[in-house]
């Protein structure tokens, strides 16, 4: 894959995102040789050497960020954590994990939705402390408002405005097994059929959105970057 400009909001280009090494694909991120199988398919590390997990500049609380970008497009899709434990997970089932600092659990993306990542390379930036993976996601939704991306918001004359469409309603996304919504957990949902912040906040991300239609789906108790992850 070559590198590629990814689109960011307000067409703000990173260099964090772009100005990383030669890339490394999941198969090698752990110094395992290529294995034989269908091309573009991630082989299986090398479990036993964990020195590609000493070169990341961990922060203090043993977490790193993490960009998902979509491997055809380029388009950044989603902002996350990682530990140690589920960055290697990741590269030995190619599937995207996470920590989610909420929660305060590992998760796979796409546990709840469905909307699983695969990952297709793994790469680490010039300061080794920004993870970036290219990937193929799983409905072509990563975010938990039904979006493609996360990042759906332009910034126009000193406003956040929503630009991209909902894909799918995101009561639909989480269900429980009689069909019933139940919200995200992020978001304060619950097995009786979640809550009505949720459900409402979820109508007007579905109809435009806006910053405090978000804010009522619990983003406002944690970080900029919860708001964009840990939620599928």
């Amino acid at each position: 894959m070559s590198a590629q400009q990814p689109d960011l909001p307000g067409a703000v280009r990173a260099s964090k995102v772009s100005s990383v090494p030669a890339a490394v694909s999941v198969s090698k991120v752990s110094g395992a040789p290529a294995a034989a199988g269908t091309q573009g398919e991630p082989a299986a590390p090398d479990v036993h050497s964990d020195a590609w997990l000493d070169e990341i500049v961990w922060g203090a609380d043993g977490l790193v960020p993490v960009i998902a970008q979509d491997a055809a497009s380029g388009r950044v899709l989603m902002c996350a954590w990682a530990n140690r434990d589920a960055l290697r997970e990741t590269a030995q089932t190619g599937l995207a994990v996470y920590w989610s600092r909420s929660r305060r659990r590992r998760w796979q993306k796409g546990e709840e939705s469905g909307h699983v990542q695969r990952v297709r390379e793994m790469r680490l930036d010039c300061d080794a402390d920004v993870v970036l993976l290219a990937i193929e996601q799983e409905g072509g939704i990563a975010c938990h408002t039904g979006r493609e991306r996360c990042f759906y918001r332009l910034l126009r004359a000193g406003q956040w405005v929503p630009t991209d469409p909902v894909l799918k309603d995101p009561t639909l996304i989480y269900v429980d097994e009689a069909g019933q919504s139940v919200g995200h957990p992020a978001a304060g949902g619950n097995a009786a059929g979640g809550n009505a912040a949720a459900s409402h906040a979820a109508g007007r991300h579905a109809t435009g959105g806006d910053a405090a239609a978000n804010q009522s789906t619990g983003a406002q108790s944690a970080p900029a970057t919860e708001s964009k992850a840990n939620r599928s």
